[in-house]
């Protein structure tokens, strides 16, 4: 993705958003509340997918310093991620499902994200995540293990979900330790099988 891609007009509000939000003097309130001024303006006036957009550039391909950067993602998500309608969520979809594997991997990662930030959203981002985990990258199967076991909390349907997530690891990406120990051995690790999903 390159960065003449994006909007440059809302990249240089969140941008600068979020400059003061890290700025010391930021406990002075007329800094925030121009950052949370320019935040509202993005959110009355502009496309919201082109911040969509912003979040997977930052996220995989910007250069941004990591404070900054992890500033302008969580205000994204948690500010104007909260006034996606079903037109953003389905863009998002859409990227998830058709592009390529890294471009759609962040993507899917944003998109549980967004659940865990905005409870009113949870249940149309497991169900599509139920509808589409069969066709899941690696990625997007540690993903979905790790919201559904650290971030959702492990209702019955979240439990579904990661051990659907885990048998499918499992068939899909089968460890070479796994494929190369004796049938007795692999039944031990099958019964105690190692939590791949947690490498965050």
């Amino acid at each position: 993705m390159e960065r003449q891609e994006l909007d440059d007009a809302i990249y240089k509000k969140i941008l600068m958003s979020a400059e003061l939000i890290l700025e010391k003097e930021a406990i002075r309130s007329a800094l925030i509340i121009d950052a949370l001024h320019w935040l509202d303006e993005i959110i009355e006036n502009e496309d919201l997918n082109r911040v969509t957009d912003i979040h997977i550039y930052e996220e995989g391909f910007s250069s941004t310093e990591k404070k900054l950067k992890n500033t302008i993602l969580h205000m994204i998500t948690s500010i104007i991620a909260d006034k996606y309608t079903d037109d953003n969520l389905m863009y998002l979809e859409e990227i998830i499902l058709f592009e390529d594997n890294f471009k759609s991997d962040l993507s899917f990662d944003y998109y549980l994200k967004i659940g865990g930030y905005h409870t009113k959203f949870l249940t149309r981002i497991l169900t599509f995540t139920e509808n589409n985990i069969n066709s899941f990258t690696k990625n997007k199967l540690n993903a979905t293990a790790f919201y559904m076991m650290k971030v959702y909390g492990m209702s019955s349907r979240n439990k579904k979900l990661f051990n659907t997530a885990n048998t499918l690891h499992q068939e899909k990406y089968p460890s070479a330790k796994n494929q190369s120990t004796p049938k007795v051995t692999q039944k031990i690790i099958k019964s105690k099988p190692k939590q791949w999903w947690k490498f965050w």
